[in-house]
């Protein structure tokens, strides 16, 4: 059986979103936006923390 490697979040994966959602946060407000990117940057970090 051949075992699959996991793919653990990081920063790239971090900035590879950002850059994908850029247009979309530059429609909110900068309260909002800063939001959002706080709560990406918390998901990540706790995925990589799940993930071992």
């Amino acid at each position: 059986m051949k075992k699959r490697k996991i793919h653990r979040p990081g920063a790239a994966d971090y900035q590879k979103i950002l850059q994908a959602i850029s247009p979309i946060l530059a429609l909110l407000s900068e309260k909002r936006a800063s939001s959002i990117r706080q709560y990406l940057k918390y998901r990540l970090h706790y995925l990589k923390s799940a993930m071992g």
